[in-house]
């Protein structure tokens, strides 16, 4: 699908939240809002949008020139909305402590509840937890982190189209959208940039909207709840990726874009924007 294609989509998408918190009740907006599919494409959108312009700019310069002007409204609306109205936003990763991977706002809510135990689930454990008849819950994890998702159960349980995230930690397959298989996995070693800001987006959405309920053993925590060495390069990879977008963002800056012009009278002229 074209850039501008997927652009005009992202931005009705935008306008189309906009009428919804405008016309309906806050019950009608919150169905809206909270299917899988919304989230995941607005997400998308954010996503494509902000990394078609970094390909552009590095990739296809002189084009960059052309799209830069009718692209760069669509990214400055959709991210605004983003923050506004989805409560997503890529905010910067922090550090890389033991702590789970998220903003400030979001570890202000997870604090009613810092006087329980933190409960350590092992991977068969949560599978118990996949929202099906008899199950304890309807739980799924993120980055080895657990939460209750029972409030989406129309969307993650039985019959629903993710239930495939219930009861597993399948983090990678949240932006690379391959739900089968191997894709299902937890391992998100090897991705670009733009998935690592999209897997930051994520664990913060989930954190913001979702009850935290504890970690699973495996890849990213040990059975008493400490952060393996591959958590912390997660951590590693997630700062590093917002150290690659800031960095492209100020060279930006410093050769802002230029522009050309050809006629047969007066021949090639070319003009750059002020630093």
């Amino acid at each position: 699908m074209g850039f501008i294609k997927i652009s005009f989509i992202c931005a009705f998408m935008v306008a189309l939240s906009a009428v919804l918190l405008q016309k309906y009740s806050p019950s009608t907006v919150d169905t809206f809002l909270s299917d899988p599919t919304v989230q995941q494409l607005t997400i998308k959108c954010s996503t494509f949008l902000n990394g078609v312009g970094e390909k552009l700019k590095t990739n296809v310069y002189p084009m960059w020139l052309k799209v830069q002007p009718v692209l760069a409204p669509y990214v400055k609306v959709v991210n605004k909305q983003l923050s506004n109205i989805f409560g997503v936003v890529d905010d910067e990763a922090k550090g890389t402590s033991s702590k789970p991977i998220v903003d400030e706002e979001s570890n202000a809510k997870g604090k009613e509840h810092e006087s329980q135990p933190e409960k350590v689930f092992s991977v068969e454990e949560l599978k118990n937890y996949d929202g099906k008849p008899g199950s304890k819950g309807l739980y799924l994890a993120f980055l080895g982190q657990v939460f209750d998702v029972k409030k989406g159960e129309k969307f993650y349980g039985p019959g629903g189209g993710y239930e495939f995230f219930a009861g597993r930690d399948a983090s990678r397959a949240f932006v690379t959208g391959n739900f089968d298989g191997e894709g299902l996995t937890d391992d998100i070693a090897g991705m670009s940039d733009q998935d690592y800001l999209g897997i930051k987006t994520w664990i913060d959405f989930y954190h913001s909207d979702y009850k935290y309920v504890g970690k699973v053993e495996g890849r990213y925590y040990t059975a008493s709840g400490e952060a393996t060495p591959y958590q912390k390069d997660a951590e590693r990879w997630i700062a590093d990726a917002k150290k690659n977008k800031d960095k492209a963002d100020e060279q930006y800056k410093i050769f802002p874009p230029c522009n050309t012009e050809w006629n047969q009278d007066r021949g090639t002229r070319v003009w750059c924007t002020k630093k």
